[in-house]
């Protein structure tokens, strides 16, 4: 499966997660307790996600042989 950015989509993932960002900023009575398992494994795809984010990143400054 190619890299979302060589499909398209990197500019509505990250309107996506803003949105996700925002709504959990404005909920904050949102009870994360109940859900820590599955607040892990999201915390984890975000990380991994930067990473890849990074990595394309510092793939592009590299100059092309």
């Amino acid at each position: 499966m190619p890299p979302l950015r060589e499909e398209g989509h990197t500019k509505a993932l990250l309107q996506g997660l803003q949105e996700l960002i925002a709504n959990l900023d404005s909920n904050s009575d949102i009870d994360f307790e109940g859900n820590s398992e599955a607040v892990k494994q999201l915390a984890i795809r975000v990380e991994k996600l930067e990473s890849r984010l990074a990595d394309s990143n510092s793939d592009r400054d590299k100059p092309k042989a």
